[in-house]
């Protein structure tokens, strides 16, 4: 392992930013458990196209 070792976590400071980008809609969802990972339902419309996910901070 490095200098860190396996059992220290690393402290991560929160900075709040800015992000400016076109889009044609804004959803606002709440992930679901799905097997060992998590899932998030949204329109059929949206099927086959790109889609960006933000993640919000935990306590939020």
């Amino acid at each position: 392992m490095g200098k860190l070792g396996k059992n220290k976590k690393l402290k991560r400071k929160v900075k709040e930013i800015i992000i400016k980008f076109w889009c044609s809609e804004i959803l606002e969802r709440k992930a679901s458990k799905f097997g060992t990972g998590a899932h998030v339902i949204i329109p059929k419309k949206y099927a086959g196209k790109k889609v960006k996910i933000i993640v919000e901070g935990e306590n939020e």
